[in-house]
């Protein structure tokens, strides 16, 4: 009993550390004073280190990960820390309300345009909350109970905004969701090749 309960408390003093972390990296990016040292980065190595350190939690809700890279070797001059940020918090979600199916992780490279789509079979999101839910703080109904507190998709999209990219709600259903996280190659603090 004592090593549940210790567990629990570890377990929650660690999401109040992320939530305290989140709330600084946004204040700090209002305040343009967060470095960015941008860095060329494989896109798909960083992608799967991501889903490597988190296919624990997919594992225990029973979901299957899945990726598909179709270019394995391109490189983008991204900061490597808010590029992680942006692809952990996109597949964190996709596991957190995501009751059963499955999670997909695809990476694609366009003429102009480098992009990574993160895919789930969870509820969906209604259309009524759409418009909400890149703002701070937003949480829609149907998130009670869930832990959080509304905070990562908006860094997220702060953070690739801030890397000259953008991060949207690709399409939703009652059959699952996709983010789509795009990084422009014309400029030059993006894709290298």
């Amino acid at each position: 009993a004592q090593s549940e309960a210790v567990q629990k408390i570890h377990r929650n003093a660690g999401g109040l550390l992320r939530q305290v972390e989140t709330l600084l990296t946004l204040s700090r990016l209002k305040a343009r004073s967060l470095p960015f040292e941008y860095e060329q980065v494989k896109l798909a190595q960083l992608c799967l280190e991501v889903v490597d350190s988190l296919s624990g939690l997919a594992e225990k809700k029973g979901l299957e990960m899945s990726t598909d890279f179709r270019d394995e070797d391109m490189t983008v001059s991204v900061d490597p820390e808010a590029a992680a940020k942006i692809v952990s918090n996109l597949l964190s979600n996709a596991i957190k309300y995501t009751d059963s199916g499955s999670i997909s992780v695809e990476l694609e490279k366009n003429d102009d345009t480098v992009s990574l789509r993160v895919c789930d079979t969870g509820p969906g999101i209604p259309d009524s909350f759409t418009s909400d839910l890149f703002q701070e703080f937003s949480r829609g109904a149907e998130t009670e109970g869930v832990e959080g507190a509304g905070l990562g998709l908006a860094l997220s999209r702060q953070l690739a905004e801030k890397m000259n990219g953008s991060l949207q709600l690709e399409s939703s259903s009652p059959k699952g969701s996709c983010f789509l996280w795009s990084l422009p190659s014309a400029s030059g603090h993006n894709i290298l090749r």
